[in-house]
């Protein structure tokens, strides 16, 4: 057994990685994570007893109908006893999403409306996503663990070594999002450690035999079940194999040939044993398309013009981005300051690795075995790494970090290894816990400071909460709603400026259906300069979810067009429509007779842009 005290980074690391991965799927509505919506479609499609999805556009698992099956029938089987029939109510589509990287925190970068509760479900459709999230959070701590275990197998003599490759992959902010969330990335990534870890225990075992080929091949099996982005282990695993065979055998070259050749035989056979049905299936059924990549490259769409080394930096940045932290729909980003950061640590680790590689095979700093670890980890890496290029030159938008996943052992490994490469050796152990503090700092922060604002609804205040309006307003649109009045902090404005505008209203009934609200910056002439139509609370808390008697403080951020006239006078308009019939709720007075279908509430100055002197 091993010591208590030698499994206590691995289990610190542990809590805190499930304590972070419950508070990012907390933070991230329902299918704001790419795909998820097709993920779980795909579950659903089993769990309902209709075997597999067929490969069809109309079909609600789209292109994920010919991922390989693992993730899903592992997740069919924790929802099939819950009846999924409201899943409509969860994938209702915002119409005013905002795919968009710029703007204000919160405006639409929800694309579905949220309307049923989440957090603590008790039935139906909302229950069965909430238990498949929490079995990606478990396969992400197998990740984790199994990262661990690759460094402490193949590296016996550097503990810190494993601690900080399980603190780079259980702290990677993006990974968490992905770990909160329903996918088949997780698996694989989990699938391609334990393989990892089976092909480390080969290079290691004192005296390696056929079961630890068999075992690796089943593992490896069980990867390429999870995502067909898992032959990039194939190598490791033929890579051990062969060297456990070498190990074995004690009659020369020849011999450790024949032997090396069976286990590797044994190895992919274990695998095709475990996986090769689906491949078959594939070939049948999508004519002759073993692996259903000519659905997704026909989903993306082949790059029309041939990837230009101009255009390879911007694809790297993507790629870098999204393997450390993008959010939403592609639609929230980290502050470019911390991008940077992350990007000298992704260079760094490149050049350190370099020197590391040459420093091992002309000085010979580890013992055989350890030598052999970080070839086959450096294999591994990068082997994963030519694939997703290979993914880049085909296909654009393709330039995902997740899709590095297979190989997030390995790199997880390789980035602290190659990082520590610009320091003294007897400051290895506390720079990786630095780093990894580091890294684990922005990992709490991430939630709180992106997912949170861009999510969570806005506030709902009591009468004596409104604050300062700049004008009482009460006006009464049809008994439903009433507008309270409006706060703006600006006296004047021009062209480029942002206004702010804060409006208080007030529910009078309970809602049927989701009003948009309109916010217009009219010039002297009637006409529009500028405007926003949203659903209320930027799309976070439409209508029907009012309680009669609540107030909500909704805030619009209007940027005026350069050639918004200057010197002039702006008027500020509200009103509410239905979106699907575009009829106006109209203003009625005290007798309940109509006197408008919107409310002209504020006069704005406009100046001359200040910078235009």
């Amino acid at each position: 057994m091993v010591p208590l005290g030698r499994r206590a980074p691995l289990a610190a690391i542990l809590v805190l990685y499930a304590a972070l991965a419950c508070t990012y799927s907390l933070a991230i509505p329902f299918f704001e994570k790419t795909d998820e919506v097709y993920h779980v479609a795909y579950v659903v499609h089993l769990a309902d007893g209709k075997g597999f999805p067929p490969v069809d556009p109309h079909n609600p698992a789209r292109q994920e109908a010919t991922q390989p099956p693992l993730a899903y029938l592992l997740g069919a089987l924790i929802i099939a006893p819950i009846d999924t029939g409201d899943m409509d109510t969860l994938t209702r589509l915002n119409p005013y999403y905002r795919p968009i990287w710029d703007g204000v925190a919160g405006d639409n970068r929800n694309r579905y409306l949220h309307l049923v509760d989440e957090v603590t479900p008790t039935h139906g459709a909302a229950l069965a996503v909430r238990l498949l999230r929490s079995l990606s959070i478990v396969l992400g701590g197998v990740t984790v663990a199994a990262t661990y275990a690759i460094a402490r197998t193949l590296f016996p003599d550097d503990r810190w070594l494993a601690g900080g490759a399980a603190a780079f992959c259980a702290f990677n902010p993006q990974f968490l999002y992905v770990s909160a969330t329903v996918n088949n990335d997780v698996l694989v990534a989990a699938t391609c450690a334990l393989t990892g870890l089976a092909a480390a225990r080969i290079v290691r075992a004192p005296q390696p035999r056929a079961r630890h080929a068999a075992v690796a091949g089943l593992a490896l099996g069980a990867a390429l079940l999870s995502k067909v982005s898992a032959v990039v282990v194939v190598p490791v695993v033929v890579l051990a194999v062969g060297y456990g065979a070498y190990k074995a055998s004690r009659a020369g070259a020849g011999r450790a040939v024949l032997l090396g050749a069976r286990w590797v035989s044994i190895a992919l056979l274990c695998a095709l044993a475990v996986s090769g049905w689906w491949f078959i299936r594939n070939a049948v059924t999508l004519g002759g398309d073993l692996t259903g990549a000519v659905v997704h490259i026909e989903k993306w769409g082949r790059r029309r013009r041939a990837l230009t080394l101009d255009a390879l930096p911007l694809e790297i940045q993507g790629l870098e981005e999204s393997y450390w932290a993008v959010f939403g729909l592609n639609s929230i980003p980290i502050e470019r300051w911390i991008n940077l950061i992350l990007f000298a640590v992704d260079r760094l680790t490149f050049v350190g690795g370099i020197a590391l590689a040459i420093k091992q095979w002309t000085r010979w700093r580890f013992e055989r075995e350890a030598r052999f670890g970080l070839l086959l980890t450096g294999v591994w890496a990068l082997g994963s790494l030519a694939s997703v290029f290979y993914w880049i030159y085909l296909m654009k938008g393709v330039n995902l970090g997740r899709l590095l996943y297979p190989a997030l052992s390995a790199l997880s490994l390789w980035i602290v290894l190659g990082l520590c490469q610009f320091a003294p050796k007897r400051w290895w152990p506390p720079l990786t816990t630095v780093l990894s503090l580091a890294l684990c700092a922005l990992a709490v922060a991430c939630p709180f400071v992106y997912l949170f604002p861009n999510y969570a609804p806005p506030p709902i205040l009591d009468e004596s909460q409104v604050g300062p309006l700049t004008e009482r307003l009460d006006a009464n649109y049809q008994g439903q709603i009433l507008l309270l009045g409006y706060h703006i902090p600006q006296e004047g404005t021009w062209p480029g400026d942002t206004l702010e505008i804060t409006l208080y209203y007030q529910a009078m009934v309970p809602f049927g259906i989701d009003y948009t609200v309109f916010v217009h910056f009219v010039d002297a002439q009637g006409n529009i300069v500028v405007q926003q139509d949203t659903y209320t609370g930027m799309g976070r808390y439409p209508t029907t979810l009012w309680q009669p008697g609540q107030i909500i403080a909704d805030t619009f951020y209007l940027t005026l067009p350069e050639w918004t006239p200057a010197p002039g006078t702006g008027i500020l308009e509200a009103g509410f429509y239905d979106h699907d019939t575009g009829l106006r709720l109209l203003v009625v007075n005290e007798n309940g007779q109509a006197v408008a279908d919107s409310v002209w509430f504020h006069s704005m100055p406009t100046i001359p842009s200040p910078e235009g002197g």
